[in-house]
């Protein structure tokens, strides 16, 4: 069996630029045939600053609610939910996405936002993450090190942005000469109702959540795909890797 696995949507509880609930974020994948989502919500010092002068395991609460919501439905109607983080250091505006990670990681490290890139990196690698930058050639993206990198997010399908994916698959390529086990995802970006289910990697093993995801993702051994979104429903369209 082939499972169709979602690796970048965000939730109205924690990401407040998304307007959909977490539940109903599982209710419109899982009608979208979906099998599993990761919910990256963004993790940025200002979110955190806004949440008050509480602790950080408080803080950490509110900021699981969106995952923890979506894994309550999800659970309900049979689709697995994994969690991940989009994080933003303090340094630029870049955003990376991070996979592997659970709950107990995050209450015990705080304030990855003060990291920065390279010393984050460093990190995710002792620690079993990985580390991939998401739409890197969006305005107001930097270009960093790409050996802090273990990957790219080369089709982001957010209709409001120009990702500029033809590039990010162009740096893909090239890092790949470097680095064979250099890495591509591929995300809806989901925010908004309609924004579901524009892309997605296609597998034989079904994650049950972060670290098979990450374990899956290192494997190589899925397939990327993007969809165009019509009346008629998803017109599947493989993407093609040199």
């Amino acid at each position: 069996m082939e499972y169709l696995i979602e690796l970048h949507c965000h939730s109205k509880e924690t990401s407040y630029c998304s307007a959909v609930g977490a539940a109903k974020l599982a209710d419109i994948y899982k009608a979208r045939n979906y099998h599993a989502i990761t919910v990256m919500d963004h993790y940025q010092k200002h979110w955190f600053d806004q949440a008050g002068d509480i602790s950080w395991e408080q803080k950490m609460d509110k900021f699981l609610a969106g995952y923890r919501n979506a894994k309550k439905r999800g659970d309900e109607i049979g689709i697995n939910i994994i969690l991940g983080i989009e994080i933003r250091f303090t340094e630029n505006a870049n955003d990376y996405l991070v996979f592997g990670i659970d709950e107990q990681l995050l209450y015990d490290n705080p304030e990855f936002y003060n990291y920065g890139a390279k010393n984050f990196s460093e990190f995710a690698r002792a620690n079993g993450l990985l580390f991939i930058q998401a739409h890197p050639f969006r305005n107001w993206m930097s270009i960093i090190n790409h050996d802090y990198l273990d990957g790219v997010e080369i089709y982001n399908a957010h209709q409001w942005h120009d990702s500029r994916n033809y590039l990010a698959e162009l740096l893909y390529k090239e890092q790949r000469k470097k680095s064979p086990h250099f890495i591509a995802t591929v995300g809806s970006d989901c925010h908004e109702l309609t924004h579901e289910g524009r892309a997605g990697i296609i597998s034989d093993m079904l994650p049950e959540n972060s670290a098979e995801l990450a374990a899956l993702l290192r494997s190589g051994i899925y397939k990327m795909c993007k969809f165009d979104v019509s009346p008629a429903g998803f017109e599947q369209q493989v993407i093609t890797l040199l």
